[in-house]
């Protein structure tokens, strides 16, 4: 498992995802604003962060990815405080 912080980690999985660099994801405020992001990236996303992160989401998170933040929010309610 990283150190990285968990925004790192999901910039840089959604970089690599959407193939952009770090700073469009980062200045995306919903998955409107990021061209690569349509419904086959997004399966393609939602796959790579279950990889990164050791975990599934559910169907109920996996609705709640419209944005960077909202997934980055996600991902801190599923780790173990």
């Amino acid at each position: 498992m990283s150190h990285k912080p968990v925004s790192e980690r999901v910039l840089s999985t959604a970089s690599g995802v959407f193939q952009c660099s770090q700073e469009a994801v980062k200045d995306a405020a919903t998955l409107q604003d990021l061209s690569g992001w349509d419904s086959i990236a997004h399966l393609n996303f939602i796959l790579a962060l279950e990889q990164e992160f050791g975990f599934s989401f559910t169907e109920e998170e996996m609705e709640l990815f419209t944005s960077i933040g909202s997934v980055i929010d996600v991902i801190h309610a599923k780790q173990p405080s």
